[in-house]
């Protein structure tokens, strides 16, 4: 029997940045689904998207951290692709934690 490595130097195609960043990419995803099955809450959410992120939809809340759904609070988008690139934008900024170099010791 051979023995296979999985360890290799070759760079990973797609890591996410956190779990938080991957988590916020699927309520993004939950929130735009609904948005595209009924037109009263993407009107709605277009007009004031942290109002409806604070409804919910259907019995079913979204889970944005709140540094996410401050800065969404300023997206003023006139269309559902607009908002979800802008808030799309948002999500994969990296926080200043993320960038910041820490010196080694």
């Amino acid at each position: 029997m051979i023995a296979i490595s999985l360890d290799t130097d070759l760079p990973k195609a797609h890591v996410p940045v956190s779990n938080t960043q991957a988590a916020t990419k699927a309520e993004l995803g939950r929130l735009l689904h609904a948005a595209i099955i009924n037109t009263h809450f993407r009107k709605l959410l277009l007009a004031n998207p942290v109002a409806m992120i604070d409804r919910g939809y259907l019995g079913e809340s979204f889970q944005f951290p709140g540094s996410v759904k401050e800065q969404i609070r300023h997206v003023h988008a006139e269309s559902l692709e607009e908002f979800s690139s802008c808030v799309l934008k948002i999500i994969e900024t990296p926080s200043l934690t993320e960038i910041a170099v820490l010196p080694y010791c």
